[in-house]
């Protein structure tokens, strides 16, 4: 894992966190939002653009295309202490908070999809 060289836009509004994410953390996040989107959709019958879900310790957020400086350094995506944050779209220019080993990034999906799977079991009960 490297450190982060942002975009010039990210660079600008300081939307990155400090290292690059490499590609086995790119997919791996990219199958979290995949199935993040389907639980979603189960619930609410419409698309999800990266609004709150209400899983419980999942945050996410919309890339912020406005002026607002709060918004615009709120990670896209974070769980369990790791956070991660991509410019306009997801897989764009990736980057997260902590260097973790490929064993640490399976061990950080599999709590997430676990989180998901839990929240979409109590959703199934009502």
């Amino acid at each position: 894992m490297s450190k982060m060289e942002p975009e010039l836009g990210q660079a600008c509004f300081g939307t990155y966190r400090e290292y690059e994410m490499d590609s086995h953390a790119d997919a791996l996040l990219m199958a979290l939002l995949a199935e993040v989107g389907r639980v979603y959709w189960n619930q609410h019958q419409k698309q999800w653009y990266y609004e709150d879900t209400g899983i419980p310790g999942l945050i996410t957020n919309p890339y912020d295309w406005g002026d607002d400086d709060d918004a615009g350094v709120a990670p896209n995506f974070a769980y369990d202490g790791v956070e991660i944050s991509w410019y306009k779209y997801p897989g764009r220019s990736m980057s997260v908070n902590k260097e973790l080993t490929v064993n640490e990034w399976a061990a950080w999906f599999y709590k997430v999809l676990d989180a998901v799977r839990a929240y979409e079991k109590k959703q199934d009960q009502y």
